[in-house]
């Protein structure tokens, strides 16, 4: 029997037979590539971040940036830094009791107030110093977007990738 003998080309609905066939893809998908647990959050925290009407810095340069590409094994950063046609950040980050902090220098430095938002909604916020530098202590770990905001209203509006804290 061909193909042709089964498939006459007319239009016919779904049946028992399409339905085992895709259920049997998915399931070869899924195992074979599945979804990432926190696929939503992390796409609900960029569109957020996105919906800032802000620049979105470039990542150049890091130790080892968590979730910079799908793997078994997650690795941390400690230092991370960011660009823009502004600004430059240099972060780095550490873990202290199950919390997180980020230390951080804006470089030329300038009073910016930075806020980190997280996935869940929350946000964090500080202004930085007159050489540029800023902390944020006692942040829980996930994922979270820094976003950098001039004091006056027609300055930079910058937004980090995604950072796995």
């Amino acid at each position: 029997m061909s193909v042709e003998d089964v498939h006459d080309g007319a239009s016919r609905p779904i049946d028992d037979v399409d339905v085992a066939v895709l259920a049997a893809l998915g399931r070869l998908v899924d195992d074979a590539d599945p979804v990432p647990p926190d696929l939503v959050e992390r796409c609900t925290l960029a569109m957020s971040l996105a919906l800032l009407d802000a620049e979105l810095m470039e990542l150049v340069a890091e130790g080892a940036l968590a979730g910079a590409v799908r793997a078994e094994r997650v690795t941390e950063a400690s230092t991370v830094t960011f660009t823009s046609s502004e600004v430059s950040v240099m972060v780095d980050i550490s873990r202290r009791g199950g919390r997180v902090r980020l230390d951080g220098w804006v470089a030329p430095a300038r009073g910016l107030r930075v806020e980190l938002r997280r996935a869940d909604g929350t946000a964090f916020a500080t202004t930085c110093d007159a050489d540029g530098r800023f902390v944020l202590d006692g942040v829980p770990s996930g994922l979270a977007g820094l976003v950098l905001l001039a004091a006056e209203d027609d300055g930079p509006r910058l937004t980090t990738p995604l950072l796995e804290l």
